[in-house]
C-alpha cells in the first residue's frame, strides 16, 4: 500500500484522492490512507449537495470506526473493544460502533 511506503519514508503529508471518488468507493479509499478527497462530480452533481456532502462524511466515519476498532482489538482484544465503545455515550454513536464491532467479529 501507497500510505505503508510513505511512512517507511517519514512522509508527513496528506494523500488526496482526485478523480473517481464516489459515495461506494468512499470508505475504502479512507482505509487505504487518503485523508483529503475530491468530490467533483459525486458531489456537485448532486441535486442536494448538503445530503451528498452528508452521505460522504457517514462513509468516511464509518470506515474510520472500523479502522479504530481493528486496532482496539489488535492492541487489547474484546476488552478494549469494549471499552472504547462505552466511551461512545453521546446520541446514536455507542449502538453505530457496537453494529460495526459485531460485524467484524469483536463482540
Amino acid at each position: 500500500r501507497l500510505n505503508t511506503i510513505l511512512k517507511e519514508h517519514n512522509f508527513s503529508g496528506y494523500i488526496e484522492a482526485d478523480g473517481g471518488v464516489n459515495l461506494e468507493n468512499i470508505g475504502s479509499v479512507f482505509a487505504d490512507g487518503a485523508r483529503a478527497f475530491v468530490g467533483g462530480g459525486a458531489i456537485i452533481g448532486q441535486q442536494d449537495v448538503r445530503a451528498a456532502i452528508r452521505d460522504f462524511r457517514t462513509e468516511v466515519l464509518s470506515s474510520r470506526r472500523q479502522l479504530l476498532l481493528d486496532k482496539a482489538n489488535e492492541l487489547g482484544g474484546t476488552e478494549l473493544v469494549n471499552k472504547w465503545i462505552g466511551l461512545h455515550v453521546v446520541g446514536e454513536k455507542q449502538e453505530q460502533i457496537k453494529k460495526i464491532a459485531q460485524e467484524r467479529g469483536y463482540l
